[in-house]
């Protein structure tokens, strides 16, 4: 009887999910006005990389607490209500992944074991961790991707509390903004 009703609520989450689908369009649709009365930008949007969820991935969790928020009550929130499965299954519960996902999931491991290291490295636009980074992502050439990140420090690094997930995906929005990078980094362009 507990597993119907458990079924039920996340079916019954799946639906809410879908009727605020519509919303979210209507939102994303009326963005581009807005944009076009802010002033230009270097970096076009539409090459930024970002994903919904934060590091406990997608799920209920990732809803209720955030991308932001404390991720080990996200991983609790998905691990009690058992509702990644169906979210992926479905394409819902932010569970809508893009083909970088994969490579993005390897980054974020290597940025939190070393965090500290590839700050540096960034800021100075040259080392091993940067080499290490660019394998990762199958990159032709380390000091191209580094000097580029250098460049880039603040938006890759905004403050010092910025989670390795964000960090990751500013990483690939630089990339991807960078169209002669965007060629040699093969697993994430």
């Amino acid at each position: 009887m507990k597993k119907i009703i458990l079924m039920l609520a996340v079916f019954g989450m799946g639906l809410s999910v879908a009727q605020a689908a519509p919303k979210a369009k209507k939102k994303a649709e009326a963005a581009p006005a807005a944009e076009e009365s802010a002033p230009a930008r270097k970096s076009s949007s539409r090459k930024s990389f970002s994903r919904p969820y934060g590091m406990a991935g997608c799920g209920l969790g990732s809803m209720v607490i955030g991308k932001r928020g404390a991720q080990i009550f996200a991983a609790t929130t998905n691990g009690t209500f058992a509702n990644q499965t169906f979210g992926i299954t479905f394409g819902t519960l932010n569970c809508q992944d893009s083909p970088n996902n994969e490579v993005a999931m390897r980054m974020d491991h290597f940025v939190a074991a070393n965090k500290g290291t590839l700050a540096a490295e960034i800021a100075k636009g040259d080392g091993e961790a940067i080499g290490s980074l660019s394998t990762i992502m199958g990159c032709d050439s380390a000091s191209k991707l580094g000097t580029e990140m250098q460049k880039n420090f603040n938006q890759i690094f905004p403050s010092t509390e910025v989670a390795p997930n964000e960090i990751t995906d500013s990483i690939i929005s630089v990339i991807r903004q960078n169209d002669s990078l965007a060629g040699s980094c093969k697993k994430v362009s």
